[in-house]
C-alpha cells in the first residue's frame, strides 16, 4: 500500500516538473517571437501562443500521457515545431534556408493550419479520456501475459528465413546495393550524410539485376522490422538469456543508408515489444539504449550541421534553426507548399498516390511530377520533406485537414491502448507499429511517405501474419481430421 502511494506521489511530481518545463519553454518562445522577429515572420508568434494555451488546457490530462506513448510522441513533436523551432529561428535572426519570398497572408495561414492541428490534438485527448471505447479497451485487458505461442515458429521460419537468405544473396550479387547500404561495423557514421543516389543511374531498368535490386529495397524495411520481434518471441518462449533479446535491437541497424530515422524507428518498435515481454529488465535496457542513442546522434548531428552549413551558409544558431526546419518541417515549408499554384491538381494528386505503389519505377516508370517535386521546383531546393498537413491542405480545405488528422490521431492513440490490452504477440506488434508510424508522421513525414509506409510495410506485414495464421489453421484442421479417422 505504501509503495503504491509513493509511486503515485512520484508520478505526480514528474508530471508537475514536465508540465512546468513545457509551459516555461512555450512562454520563453512566445516572448522571443514577440520581441525578436522580423516583419515578414511576425505571425509565427501564434505557434508558441497556441501551444502555451493548449498545454494549460491539457494540464489535467497530462497523467494520461505516461500511459499512452502515442500521445507523448504527438505532443512533443508539435512542441518541437511550435516552440523550439520558432525560438531558434528568431534567435538566429529569422534567417530562412528556403530562400523563398511568400506573402504575409500565406505565412499567417500556415501558422493557423499548424495551430489548428494542435488544438485538434487537444480535443482528441479530451474525447478519448471520456470515451466508452477507451473504457472498453481497458476492461478487455484481462492478462498482461503475451501469448507467443499464437503461431508456430516453423510457420514464420518458412517465410522469414527465405527472405533473409534472399537479401544476403542480393546484397552480395548487386554491388550497387553496397554503395547505398553500409554495414554498421564497416563504415563511418559521419559518412551517412553524404549518401545520395538515383535508382536509374545505379541499376538500369529492364534487367534481372534491376528486379533483384528493387526486391531488396522493398523487402529490407519489412525484414528489419519483423525479424527482431520474431527472435525476441523465440527467446521468450524458450526462457532464453535476455542478452539475445537486447542484441536483437541491433538488427535494424545492421545496414545503414540515407534514411537515418528508419533504423532508429524500427529499434523503437523493438523496444516497445521488449517492454511488454520483459517489464523488469526493460528499465536497465532503456538506460543503455539511451546512452547509445545519444552517442549515435553525437556522431551524426555534427556532420549534418556541417553539411547544411556548407550547403546554405550561416553558422551557430542559424544552422540549428535550419536543421530543425529541415527535419521537423514546420511553418517555413508549409508556407512554400501553400505558395505552389494549384494548376494540374488531379495530375499532382495522381502522382502523389503513384508514389506509394511498390516497384513503381521498375513496373511502370511513369515520368510524372508529384507535389514534393513541385515543392523543389518552387523553392529551388531539393531533399525536403513536405509537412504532413500542408500536403493534405493542398488538396483539402483547412477544416477537412484538421478532421482527417483528428481521425488519425484518434486511431494512433486507440491502437496504442489496444497494444497494451492484447495477449496476442503479433497483434501487439501490428498495433504498436501502426500507432507509432502514425504518431511520428505528423511532425516528421509527409502524407505520401505515411501512405507509402502503410502500403509497402504495414500491408505486407499483415499479409505475412495472415499467411502464418492460415497455415496454422490448416495444420490444426488436418490434425483434427486425422483424429476423427483414428476414432
Amino acid at each position: 500500500m505504501m509503495e503504491k502511494i509513493h509511486s503515485r506521489k512520484c508520478s505526480i511530481t514528474y508530471k508537475a516538473i514536465i508540465l512546468c518545463i513545457c509551459i516555461i519553454s512555450a512562454l520563453v518562445s512566445f516572448i522571443e517571437t514577440a520581441f525578436d522577429t522580423s516583419l515578414a515572420y511576425r505571425w509565427i508568434i501564434l505557434l508558441p501562443a497556441t501551444f502555451l494555451f493548449v498545454t494549460i488546457c491539457l494540464a489535467r490530462y497530462f497523467s494520461e500521457f505516461r500511459h499512452n506513448f502515442a500521445m507523448v510522441v504527438i505532443y512533443f513533436g508539435y512542441m518541437a515545431r511550435m516552440v523550439i523551432t520558432p525560438f531558434f529561428f528568431c534567435l538566429g535572426g529569422c534567417s530562412s534556408f528556403l530562400l523563398f519570398n511568400f506573402s504575409d497572408d500565406v505565412l499567417f495561414s500556415s501558422c493557423i493550419l499548424i495551430s489548428g492541428e494542435f488544438i485538434t490534438f487537444a480535443i482528441v485527448c479530451m474525447l478519448w479520456h471520456s470515451s466508452k471505447e477507451r473504457k472498453r479497451i481497458s476492461c478487455d485487458s484481462k492478462s498482461t501475459i503475451v501469448d507467443v505461442h499464437i503461431f508456430r515458429s516453423s510457420s514464420v521460419v518458412k517465410i522469414l528465413i527465405p527472405l533473409v537468405l534472399f537479401m544476403i544473396t542480393a546484397y552480395w550479387y548487386i554491388p550497387e546495393l553496397q554503395t547505398i547500404y553500409w554495414p554498421i561495423f564497416g563504415g563511418k557514421f559521419s559518412g551517412l550524410t553524404s549518401i545520395f543516389y538515383d535508382n536509374e543511374m545505379l541499376v538500369q531498368r529492364g534487367g534481372i539485376q534491376r528486379y533483384i535490386y528493387s526486391m531488396f529495397r522493398f523487402l529490407w524495411p519489412i525484414v528489419r522490422l519483423m525479424l527482431p520481434s520474431f527472435l525476441i518471441a523465440q527467446v521468450y518462449k524458450r526462457n532464453g538469456h535476455f542478452l539475445w533479446v537486447a542484441l536483437s535491437m541491433l538488427i535494424p541497424c545492421i545496414l545503414l543508408s540515407d534514411d537515418n530515422i528508419a533504423p532508429l524507428f524500427c529499434s523503437l518498435i523493438t523496444l516497445f515489444i521488449i517492454a511488454r515481454l520483459y517489464p523488469k529488465q526493460f528499465p536497465r535496457l532503456l538506460f543503455i539504449v539511451s546512452i547509445l542513442g545519444i552517442m549515435f546522434l553525437a556522431i551524426v548531428l555534427p556532420e549534418k550541421f556541417e553539411s547544411l552549413q556548407r550547403w546554405r551558409g550561416g553558422s551557430g544558431i542559424v544552422v540549428v534553426a535550419q536543421m530543425l526546419q529541415a527535419y521537423l518541417p514546420g511553418f517555413d515549408n508549409t508556407a512554400v507548399v501553400k505558395s505552389i499554384p494549384r494548376a494540374e491538381l488531379l495530375e499532382t494528386l495522381f502522382a502523389d498516390l503513384y508514389y506509394a505503389i511498390p516497384f513503381k519505377e521498375t513496373l511502370f516508370g511513369l515520368n510524372i511530377t508529384n507535389l514534393s517535386q513541385r515543392f523543389s521546383l518552387t523553392s529551388n531546393l531539393g531533399g525536403q520533406i513536405l509537412p504532413f498537413s500542408a500536403q493534405l491542405n493542398y488538396y483539402l480545405p483547412m477544416p477537412m485537414v484538421w478532421f482527417v488528422i483528428g481521425i488519425l490521431m484518434w486511431l494512433a492513440i486507440k491502437y496504442y491502448d489496444k497494444s497494451k490490452s492484447t495477449d496476442n504477440f503479433w497483434r501487439l506488434f501490428q498495433y504498436i507499429y501502426f500507432s507509432m508510424i502514425t504518431a511520428v508522421s505528423f511532425s516528421i513525414y509527409s502524407f505520401s511517405i505515411y501512405i507509402r509506409d502503410l502500403v509497402n510495410i504495414y500491408v505486407p506485414i499483415l499479409a505475412i501474419v495472415w499467411m502464418v495464421r492460415a497455415a496454422k489453421k490448416r495444420k490444426i484442421s488436418k490434425n483434427y481430421s486425422k483424429k476423427l479417422l483414428h476414432t
